[in-house]
């Protein structure tokens, strides 16, 4: 009879250590499965937002509302305009996200003016050094690019539309995002300018028509 009151204790005591230690990982925020020692196995997730400054006029001049993509029927960039990217990588694990690189791919058309990190100017690509992250900690980095010159751009498409991409990795862990936005290039009608006209062109065009009758009668009398 002891036996079995002690069996039910000890069943007892291992269920409330069970709950405990599951509300205990739970408080600390580790969702994953019980390891040999009681531990568990922790998340590991990284997220990207890419976002582009869009140009809105106010009654104080051009702000940038940024958002995460500008269409063919939204504003559009012309050659030399500079257009702003915003890159926001934010580690929701659940342990240190340790020597995070965060990487930006330009698209065509498009050169860096001011920006963190390192630019390859073979591959285009911009690369940052965030550092490590700890948990739910996020880093936020602006970049000023710049569209080309109008003689750079495609000789046949009026609006072109292209994505700059950013990916941010720590050790086995990834995540990437991208912005699109459209340049429009200022394309030649190919209409020719008619001369202007008006009192003193009349005048012009009055005495050289003189002029040409005048040299007429003067041949007629030589002739007759």
């Amino acid at each position: 009879m002891k036996l079995n009151s002690m069996a039910t204790a000890i069943a007892f005591g291992a269920l409330f250590f069970l709950i405990s230690a599951k509300t205990t990982f739970a408080q600390y925020g580790c969702t994953g499965q019980y390891g040999q020692y009681g531990g568990c196995t922790p998340s590991q997730s990284l997220v990207v937002d890419k976002t582009v400054g869009k140009p809105v006029q106010d009654k104080g001049g051009t702000t940038l509302t940024y958002v995460d993509n500008l269409t063919s029927s939204d504003v559009h960039f012309f050659a030399k305009d500079s257009v702003y990217f915003q890159i926001k990588v934010k580690n929701t694990s659940t342990t240190v996200a340790p020597n995070v690189i965060l990487k930006d791919t330009l698209p065509s058309y498009l050169s860096p003016a001011s920006y963190p990190g390192t630019y390859d100017t073979t591959n285009n690509v911009i690369t940052i050094s965030v550092g490590d992250l700890q948990v739910n900690e996020e880093k936020t980095y602006t970049f000023r690019m710049v569209v080309a010159p109008q003689e750079k751009l495609p000789a046949n498409q009026g609006i072109i539309c292209l994505t700059n991409k950013a990916e941010a990795y720590s050790g086995n862990i990834s995540d990437n995002d991208s912005s699109q936005f459209c340049i429009e290039k200022q394309v030649s009608s190919g209409i020719q300018t008619v001369p202007a006209t008006g009192p003193e062109m009349g005048i012009v065009i009055l005495a050289g028509e003189f002029a040409a009758l005048a040299g007429g009668i003067a041949l007629k009398k030589k002739l007759g």
